[in-house]
């Protein structure tokens, strides 16, 4: 019995002291951080404002103010800090030289002031945009020479190919909307220049000469006939009002021989401006095309000489010429006369001709067949 009661003691002994020992500790514990409330109010009704946003910056902790606008962030180490407090269409608010001491509780009273936005001018977007003709029942497309400067267009079939519903066989020939090559029409300032043997366009107009390429499929007007995929409207240009003019050469030969796939060259002029007066205008232009295509023969071709520069045919050689006057009686009335010239001179493919030495020069087999020349004059 008296050791029970020894060791009862000792257990009484141990437990106060614990006890005591760990009510000493907890006051100690809740007082390392404190805590920052107060109320944000609108500057200048004194409303208090709900949802803005209230930052310790150093630190990760903030809060949102209640819809009364009070707010109380907690759990922030001693220190003295800068409370943010920013909310959507206010200016931003910083309060300096909180103190935060531990167990206690800060109070910040923040006002936010409206921001007002800058004030700037009125930007007006005035568009114009063509009216639906519900009556009309053709697609129109038109190419301005404008696009023939940043697009890669030299000649009307490149513009035309770059259309909605046209394609271009290997011939170089056009269809639109799926339809043959002999039902497109073509029209230079209005004039029918297809050709009636074949329903192709006789006429190669000179790049330097287009003016606006329109483009007709399906539902044509009366006036059109003899046409049942499209109508192309090739529109030459005409002198202004100044002088003004072009040059352009291309070629793909530079110097190296063996890598010329085509030996091809293409030059092209314009000239245009007032004659006597401003109301009296010309508008001339000329292009020539020499290629030896992908076929390209070894035989000789015949040389030429004009105005000092010599050159030889090729395989494929094409003149191309414009020369159009007009005279204006008032900005809504004028006349016009023009020429159009477009000559061809090409050779037929001739495989014995396509190798060097297919034929012996011992045997005199070789020969020469004449180009074959094809002249258009409008």
């Amino acid at each position: 019995m008296g050791r029970t009661h020894k060791l009862g003691a000792t257990s009484f002994l141990i437990v106060t002291i614990a006890l005591l020992f760990a009510a000493g500790i907890a006051p100690a514990q809740t007082d390392q951080t404190g805590t920052v409330s107060g109320l944000v109010r609108e500057a200048g009704t004194g409303a208090p404002l709900a949802w803005a946003t209230v930052i310790i910056e150093g630190t990760k902790l903030g809060g949102i103010t209640q819809q009364n606008g009070t707010f109380s962030i907690s759990r922030i180490p001693p220190g003295t800090y800068t409370v943010q407090v920013q909310m959507m269409g206010f200016a931003l608010e910083r309060v300096t030289g909180v103190a935060v001491v531990g167990g206690q509780t800060t109070t910040v009273n923040a006002t936010l002031r409206s921001e007002v936005a800058a004030k700037v001018d009125t930007v007006k977007v005035v568009g114009d945009a063509e009216k639906d003709v519900t009556e009309q029942t053709k697609t129109e497309y038109n190419i301005n020479k404008d696009e023939f400067k940043i697009r890669a267009i030299n000649n009307v079939t490149d513009a035309l190919a770059k259309q909605p519903g046209v394609t271009v066989d290997g011939q170089g020939r056009l269809h639109v909307r799926g339809g043959r090559a002999d039902e497109v029409k073509f029209f230079v300032d209005g004039m029918p220049v297809t050709d009636p043997f074949v329903g192709q366009n006789s006429l190669d107009v000179s790049f330097a000469a287009l003016e606006n390429i329109q483009l007709l499929s399906g539902g044509f007007d009366a006036e059109f006939g003899n046409a049942q995929s499209g109508i192309v409207n090739i529109q030459t240009a005409e002198g202004g009002r100044k002088f003004s003019g072009l040059i352009k050469y291309m070629t793909d030969d530079f110097g190296a021989p063996d890598k010329t796939y085509y030996n091809a060259d293409d030059i092209a002029f314009a000239l245009g401006g007032p004659l006597v007066s401003k109301d009296f205008r010309f508008h001339m232009s000329g292009e020539a095309n020499f290629s030896d295509t992908y076929l390209k023969p070894e035989k000789e071709y015949n040389k030429h000489e004009v105005l000092g520069v010599k050159f030889q045919d090729r395989m494929y050689n094409q003149y191309r010429g414009q020369g159009k006057m007009t005279y204006y009686f008032s900005p809504e009335m004028k006349v016009s006369a023009e020429g159009l010239y477009t000559k061809t001179r090409q050779d037929q493919y001739y495989h014995p001709y396509s190798r060097v030495g297919w034929w012996s020069a011992e045997s005199r087999r070789w020969w020469y067949e004449p180009l074959d020349e094809t002249s258009v004059f409008f």
